[in-house]
């Protein structure tokens, strides 16, 4: 989450709860500068607990149990038929069913 910052750096990046770092200035992410902005921090949790509080009611599908088949290639086959093997082992059986 990046929030705005009231420090000269412009805003910071809130990473894993515990971390702040000023990504205009270090856009790597490699100074943590949480120890400096211990408030900052507090508000940031803050705000990332709220809006995940908001979020999780949201997550109506979360049960929902998965298809049986990845649905592209259920209508693949639809479309095409079933799917051609590769390999070497799949190319001699080519060979073979074409000599006869």
């Amino acid at each position: 989450m990046v929030f705005p910052s009231i420090e000269s750096e412009g805003s910071l990046n809130f990473c894993n709860s515990n971390h702040i770092f000023g990504i205009r200035s270090d856009y790597a992410e490699r100074q943590d500068v949480a120890a400096q902005n211990t408030a900052i921090v507090e508000q940031m949790k803050a705000s990332y607990e709220a809006w995940w509080s908001s979020v999780v009611p949201m997550m109506v599908n979360e049960t929902a149990p998965l298809a049986a088949e990845n649905p592209f290639w259920t209508l693949y086959r639809k479309q095409f038929g079933t799917l051609r093997s590769s390999g070497p082992a799949a190319d001699q059986k080519r060979r073979v069913q074409d000599d006869k």
